[in-house]
């Protein structure tokens, strides 16, 4: 994907979708914040209307602390493309950048919305799982803990903090 990525921007480098999921795969595999930013903000220059270089811009934001910012950001894709048919990424994304800003109600109530629209999607469980466990409702913890593992069944926290956790510093 990095490599498909570069060569889009090499072959038009205003194009905002290749340049924000370089920004993101950066940002994500990479750990590489400072070359991730700087791709969004050319994605967004390139294409201020373009709803997903404003969402894949909002993870980044929430790994180097800057929630609030993420949020603005989540919510501005969401603005942009209320009927998206991947909405429920929209909503695992603001479920993410609010548990970062400590938000972990809100942070629930994305999760589970991103939940309802696409269950199958494992990613949002961690994040929801999380903000269960920040506001002590521990049932509902576990249950999306479980959810996780039955679609994930080799996940374990402590390999994904080691090698995929893309925090700068943990919230």
């Amino acid at each position: 994907a990095v490599e498909l990525a570069a060569k889009a921007i090499e072959l038009d480098g205003q194009n905002a979708l290749a340049l924000a999921t370089y920004g993101h795969l950066k940002s994500f595999l990479f750990h590489d914040y400072d070359s991730a930013l700087t791709y969004f903000d050319r994605a967004l220059a390139a294409c201020p209307n373009h709803s997903l270089a404003w969402l894949l811009s909002s993870p980044t934001l929430s790994y180097i602390g800057r929630a609030e910012q993420a949020i603005r950001h989540a919510e501005q894709a969401l603005r942009l493309s209320p009927l998206d048919r991947s909405l429920f990424y929209y909503f695992d994304i603001l479920s993410l950048a609010h548990y970062a800003a400590g938000n972990y109600e809100e942070a629930v109530k994305w999760g589970r919305m991103g939940a309802n629209e696409n269950p199958r999607h494992a990613a949002h469980l961690r994040y929801l799982a999380a903000s269960y466990a920040a506001v002590d409702r521990l049932d509902e913890a576990q249950d999306a803990a479980r959810g996780l593992m039955a679609m994930h069944p080799d996940f374990r926290l402590s390999v994904f903090e080691r090698t995929l956790q893309p925090f700068r510093n943990l919230p």
